[in-house]
């Protein structure tokens, strides 16, 4: 069987039906569908049958739906490897491997459920044997495959496959992989600059969003002109009166922000210059130049998230779309900044007083006058952000 890549961005495979009426043996008229596999040319809308319609030939007895059931698990796949692979990736059929299948599989557990996955990795499983035994892969052996029970199994397909996890959206996400955080801030200095230093309060600074809403320009006091950090003075200051929902201050009180590099500093800049009303008083604005609500706050930061994810969707690394998956999955706004920081603080805080003072937690903020200036924590803490920021920046360099 010899099989070629076609580059032609015009072509793609397709599932057809073709009907034939024959005579039975008493001479009445018997319809039979044949299911097809085609090559399209989408411009002119000619196509031909493809020799890949062998692949059918297993279920010749069975039923039209069972044979197009395995043609439409098929058939994606084709259009996948021949068309929307990059050629350094598959420079031909004969160099498909079983880890270009695992990784469209776990692309289709992105926003398929785990048992339509399931019965697709089947399907796929067939048709590479079945390609094993035209000949046509270099890579891929019998010795790949076992036989259990007549089903045909590759225990590569098994253990590299990652299902879908449905959860169940009760329980909120409390922190995201540390190697991310930055490329979650960095997603937000693209979509959403006006709230890119309110996502950096949050996670470096344990902020709630109505906490957020509420600082003004005078609510910061800068520690070597922001390069040592900032403290805030927060409080509620009622800035959006107009409002019957206010943003609202659960625990006033002076909050540190660990300066991270020069990451800080930067989006306060960024801040200064486009995003300050002609009073220079609230320190975050919506388009209109007033005070931004909460409302206006979590829709940004749904954006973010939205398009955080889809971002991750297109990596070529399969853990990276796996993760996606898990963060589509699961249930998190704007508090995951606030969880990220107690995760951080809890991984070198030597007691729960410290992690509740770090947070201002207000069954516990009397211990802040004593345990607010715990150095060594805040040394530990930032040496730990440093390095996160420091491995992101050289995996890009």
């Amino acid at each position: 069987m010899t099989v070629s890549v076609i580059d032609e961005r015009n072509l793609k495979f397709i599932v057809d039906v073709i009907t034939e009426i024959k005579k039975d043996t008493k001479g009445n008229d018997k319809v039979y569908d044949h299911v097809v596999i085609k090559l399209k040319n989408t411009v002119n809308n000619q196509s031909r049958i493809h020799p890949y319609t062998e692949f059918l030939d297993c279920w010749s007895s069975k039923s039209t739906n069972t044979r197009l059931k395995y043609a439409n698990d098929i058939v994606p796949f084709l259009n996948y490897i021949y068309f929307e692979l990059d050629e350094k990736i598959l420079p031909s059929i004969n160099e498909l491997t079983i880890e270009l299948g695992v990784d469209y599989l776990n692309r289709l557990g992105l926003d398929k459920k785990k048992n339509t996955v399931k019965a697709i990795t089947k399907s796929i499983t067939k048709f590479y044997y079945f390609l094993v035994k035209k000949k046509v892969l270099k890579y891929v052996t019998y010795n790949d495959f076992t036989k259990h029970k007549n089903a045909t199994i590759c225990q590569a397909f098994e253990v590299g496959l990652r299902l879908p996890i449905h959860m169940s959206n009760t329980t909120p996400l409390h922190n995201i992989d540390e190697n991310l955080i930055f490329e979650f801030i960095y997603t937000a200095m693209k979509y959403t600059p006006e709230i890119a230093l309110g996502i950096y309060f949050q996670i470096f600074g344990g902020l709630r969003v109505g906490e957020v809403c509420n600082l003004t320009y005078q609510s910061i006091a800068y520690i070597n002109e922001g390069h040592g950090g900032l403290i805030l003075n927060v409080k509620n200051n009622n800035l959006r009166p107009d409002l019957k929902k206010k943003a609202y201050v659960k625990t006033p009180g002076k909050q540190p922000v660990y300066a991270v590099g020069s990451l800080l500093v930067e989006l306060l800049e960024i801040q200064k210059k486009k995003y300050s009303n002609k009073e220079k008083y609230a320190l975050f604005i919506d388009i209109q130049g007033k005070a931004m609500s909460v409302d206006t706050y979590r829709n940004r930061f749904n954006t973010v998230k939205r398009q955080f994810i889809e971002n991750l969707k297109k990596q070529d690394n399969p853990l990276l779309i796996r993760y996606a998956a898990v963060l589509s999955a699961e249930k998190w706004s704007t508090h995951i900044g606030r969880s990220i920081y107690s995760n951080l603080v809890a991984d070198h805080a030597s007691n729960i007083t410290e992690i509740a003072v770090k947070r201002r937690d207000s069954n516990l903020t009397s211990s802040l006058t004593y345990v607010i200036g715990t150095k060594e924590l805040d040394k530990k803490l930032l040496k730990t952000a440093n390095k996160i920021l420091g491995n992101i920046v050289n995996t890009n360099k």
